[in-house]
Order: structure tokens, then sequence, then C-alpha cells
């Protein structure tokens, strides 16, 4: 499927430079100074596009991801009770009814702020860039 929307914003995205060695990923204890990951990765341009407009067009097969609308319970995702008792039942759900899935399990959370000081406060975790 190719699609010509080309609304978007420029974005440099982390990849492994060779496939022929195998990436490490470590979970060192925070200012233990070791890295978190080992392998040849390197940044390259992408861009990326709303996919909102070609919503109806995607599918898991074909693309690995889709767009659902939902409606949630949930009025304050800072609320972790909330979110746990509420929305991951309804993520359960929904992606059961996408994939047909049986049985399915959320089991975590992240909630990610642009704030340094909430994520030192432990109220957020580090997004992707920060690690």
């Amino acid at each position: 499927m190719m699609f010509t929307e080309t609304a978007g914003v420029d974005a440099a995205m982390i990849y492994l430079t060779h496939a022929d060695q195998k990436p490490v990923s470590y979970n060192p204890p925070p200012g233990a100074g070791q890295p978190r990951r080992d392998g040849d990765y390197a940044a390259y341009p992408v861009r990326v596009l709303d996919g909102r407009a070609i919503a109806a067009k995607l599918s898991l097969d074909r693309q690995g991801f889709l767009l659902a609308r939902h409606a949630t319970g949930v009025a304050d995702f800072y609320d972790d009770d909330a979110v746990r008792d509420t929305h991951y039942p309804e993520v359960e759900r929904l992606v059961a009814d996408a994939t047909g899935a049986a049985r399915v399990v959320v089991f975590d959370h992240t909630r990610r702020r642009r704030r340094r000081r909430e994520r030192r406060q432990g109220r957020a975790r580090a997004g992707a860039h920060d690690s």
C-alpha cells in the first residue's frame, strides 16, 4: 500500500546499522555506568506521517499496526489505580477484538512527560530518547 499523504514531521529514528550483529539490551541499575544496549546503532532521517487520514486502510497483517478509535472511562491518566482498574480492561478488549486473541494481558503502562523534574520525582518515566 503506497500512501501519497505528504504532511508530516521529519524525525531522527535510531536503527541498527548492521543486521549481522545481534543487538543486546540490558537493564542495569540506575547510576551503574553500564550501557543499556550493545550494537551498532545510527540515527536515520524518517518522515513521520499522521496516520489518522489512512486509518481505515491500515491492517495488522500488512502494516503490522492499526489505529482504532476508543472512548475511555478514565478521567485522569495520572491516577494509576484508574488506569489499572479501567483502562487495562478496556485495552485488553480492544486488542482482543482487533486480533481475535482468546486472552490479552496488559501488565504495565508508561507515562511520559516532557519535564525532567517530573521524571526525577518518579511521576513519569523517561522517554526512549532519554535512554
